[in-house]
This record gives structure tokens, sequence and C-alpha cells, in this order.
């Protein structure tokens, strides 16, 4: 009976390690040091714009900095449209590729956690990157 008693509290206390492993935690705000985003929007603050997509009775916010569906602190995927219901709170674009020497190369948004990885406006073609006065000019949404 003793021995049967251990078993379980073994069991029982296992258990509890594993779950406590499971728990959701917030993410917290860890700046991420990226050479190549400080090369490319030198000079350049993320995109600010923002416009709202309505279309097929549904409102989108989309985003100059590549993520949509939220304001940055709220969710903005209304559906149907004027109803005050979002169905998603976040989304975002996520681009990867692999360039010439095999490397994996990825352009992703996260809640705006680590920096942006868009910028707008073309880069200038020799040295891949871009003046904060083309930025302003191109941080617009075009219909």
């Amino acid at each position: 009976m003793f021995m049967n008693n251990q078993i379980k509290l073994a069991i029982t206390l296992s258990f509890l390690v594993i779950n406590l492993e499971l728990v959701a935690k917030e993410n917290i705000y860890h700046p991420i040091s990226s050479n190549v985003n400080q090369k490319v929007g030198i000079g350049c603050a993320p995109s600010v714009t923002k416009t709202d997509l309505n279309v097929n009775n549904v409102r989108a916010t989309i985003m100059g900095a590549g993520d949509m569906w939220w304001d940055l602190s709220d969710a903005q995927y209304e559906i149907p449209n004027g109803s005050k219901k979002n169905s998603l709170f976040a989304g975002a674009l996520w681009i990867g590729g692999v360039d010439a020497g095999g490397n994996l190369k990825v352009a992703a948004m996260t809640y705006r956690q680590g920096g942006s990885d868009f910028w707008t406006g073309p880069l200038d073609e020799v040295t891949a990157t871009i003046e904060e006065s083309e930025c302003e000019e191109w941080d617009k949404h075009f219909k």
C-alpha cells in the first residue's frame, strides 16, 4: 500500500512538472540586432501607413511594413464588414528564398518585436540601400 502511494505521488509530480512546461507565456520584447536591416533601411523609419481593404463583405487593415489585420494593438479583420466582430487578430508577410550561395534568406514580421524587415521604396541597384526621402515618398498605398 505504501509503495502504491509513492508510485502515485511520483506520477502526479511528473505530470505537474510536464504541465508547467506547457503553460503559454506572453511574448516579451527582446530587440534583435540585424546588420542587414540597418544597412538597407539606414535613415528610414519603419512604414507607418495603413489602409483598409473592403472586399467581399470584409474590412481588413493592411500596413506598409508587411503586417496586416491589426492596428498595432487591436484586431482589424472585421467580418461581416460593420459588425465589429473580428475573426483574426494579426498576420504578416513572410517571404523567403535561397540566394546563389545556397543561404536561406527570410523577411518576416512578428508583431514588430525585432524591428522591421520591410521598407518602402526602391533600393539602389548598386548599394542595395535607400535614402530617407525615398522612403517617405513611397510610404503610401496604391489602388
